[in-house]
């Protein structure tokens, strides 16, 4: 920091200029090390060594910064968007520091957000001395992509290519530092990563909360909305199950509606007529007559406990149900007045620059996304989504959801499909911040903000392993940083 004796020199100031110091400093993180710089050619030279040194915060010192002129950058135009001037002090007429300016520095991994593939794609450096440079063990780095690609494509579906395409990918700070597939075409493969489509669909909905909160729809809706209402989801009336009338998006997005499980925790499967239903909509609100499981709850929304075969996921208890967030579809439908692959297109995968997803056995040509998951998608299309996550839901200057909803979601221990280590789930030795997503086939993205870091794989292995490998990818993970 050019001008550090400015901090050495605070409580001084306190004394003689207490006010205007204190708000100078409003925006500052109040426990700073003053660091001295050395001598750089440049502006862009200086900032390689200063985001090694993690310095967050320059003060340029008007009668100084003649020592170090590569400072004077700063003011260009081409430094704009590195550079956020927080606040300008003046001292008093004769002090040993007349001036400063303070500004935030805004690296480029906190900037960055990849171009479309088409203007170049993510941005990528696997060279051993540059992946040491952010803080990862090269040679650890290579035993996660090696441990990931030896595990098993087991999970086969008749008909379907799947079980032939696995990935890992690992990204740093913006960078794609290590990038593994099985087979030269899987980089371009759309995988089919299974419930991801409910952590997508949450993130949908937290869009739907913000139009509502902007006035872009004539009603207000949150988390605590109750799904039948008549007015998104007029095909539900009338009711086939008069307790419908109590559950919330929350008993949803918690696994706790009391409509109709997937399967039993001994793997009894409850939920039947996937993808043979008579009409969609119909069965996913209880209306099928040949499916009649999807008309009747299985427990008191939000009473989980009393259900014989509730699971337990660390302190959470609930029964997972895909039928339940099914009806996300027919929501945003009804609200938008487009089909839910649309709202999906418009709202998430253009913004994001996601090349194009594909859906695993659409409900039918006008709709195209069954929302309990279902999604085909590459693995870098992937790695956007939790780089989405990762940056709290903004997207190049636009917030696209409320900037508490992914906060809300990951303080809570009771989001299975937005799993945070909030509690300790995961181990408590890894960070309360990292979240994961994750689909059957043992699809897993790991986004953890506190490093800047996410680990992605993808395949077809069987669920059964699924807590061996969640376990011994994240093992992998914080072995290999550095810091």
């Amino acid at each position: 920091v050019e001008g550090g004796d400015v901090l050495e020199m605070s409580q001084h100031y306190a004394y003689d200029n207490g006010d205007r110091l204190i708000k100078a400093f409003d925006d500052v993180d109040p426990f700073l090390t003053p660091i001295r710089p050395g001598l750089f050619d440049s502006l862009e030279e200086a900032l390689v060594d200063f985001e090694k040194q993690q310095i967050r915060y320059v003060i340029t010192d008007y009668d100084h910064i003649k020592r170090r002129p590569f400072l004077k950058e700063i003011e260009n135009p081409e430094w704009q968007e590195r550079f956020t001037k927080l606040n300008s002090f003046n001292g008093r007429k004769g002090a040993a520091l007349r001036g400063v300016d303070i500004y935030r520095i805004n690296y480029p991994s906190e900037t960055y957000f990849p171009p479309p593939a088409e203007a170049g794609g993510w941005r990528k450096n696997t060279e051993p001395a540059f992946v040491r440079f952010l803080g990862l063990d090269p040679d650890k780095l290579q035993l996660f992509g090696d441990y990931n690609l030896s595990i098993e494509n087991s999970s086969h579906m008749k008909g379907y290519d799947y079980d032939l395409y696995k990935s890992a990918l690992v990204i740093k700070n913006g960078w794609i530092v290590g990038e593994w597939y099985n087979r030269p075409d899987a980089k371009d493969y759309r995988s089919y990563l299974s419930s991801v489509g409910k952590s997508v669909a949450m993130m949908l909905f937290g869009m739907m909360i913000k139009d509502g909160q902007e006035g872009k729809l004539p009603y207000r809706m949150g988390i605590d909305s109750n799904v039948y209402d008549p007015r998104w989801l007029p095909e539900g009336f009338p009711l086939s199950d008069a307790a419908k009338s109590e559950i919330t998006f929350k008993h949803v997005f918690e696994h706790t509606s009391g409509l109709t499980p997937q399967k039993t925790p001994e793997d009894h499967v409850i939920e039947k007529g996937r993808y043979i239903w008579t009409d969609h909509d119909a069965w996913v609100v209880g209306k099928d007559p040949r499916f009649p499981q999807t008309s009747m709850l299985y427990f008191p929304p939000g009473r989980a406990l009393e259900y014989e075969h509730s699971e337990t996921w660390g302190a959470h208890t609930g029964a997972y149900s895909t039928v339940a967030f099914a009806h996300l579809g027919i929501v945003f439908k009804n609200i938008y007045n487009m089909p839910a692959h649309a709202f999906l297109q418009q709202r998430l995968l253009d913004p994001l620059g996601i090349s194009g997803v594909g859906f695993h056995r659409p409900p039918s040509e006008q709709t195209k996304w069954f929302t309990a998951g279902d999604l085909l998608m590459t693995t870098r299309d992937f790695a956007r989504f939790a780089y989405f996550v990762l940056k709290n839901g903004a997207w190049n200057g636009q917030q696209l959801v409320p900037t508490d909803w992914i906060p809300f979601l990951a303080s809570s221990p009771n989001y299975d499909n937005f799993r945070s280590n909030v509690d300790g789930y995961f181990g408590d030795q890894y960070p309360p911040d990292m979240i994961r997503i994750y689909g059957s086939g043992v699809n897993l993205a790991f986004i953890i903000p506190s490093h800047d870091l996410i680990v992605i794989r993808t395949g077809r292995a069987s669920n059964y392993f699924m807590n061996a490998v969640q376990g011994t990818v994240l093992e992998l993970t914080f072995d290999m940083l550095l810091e």
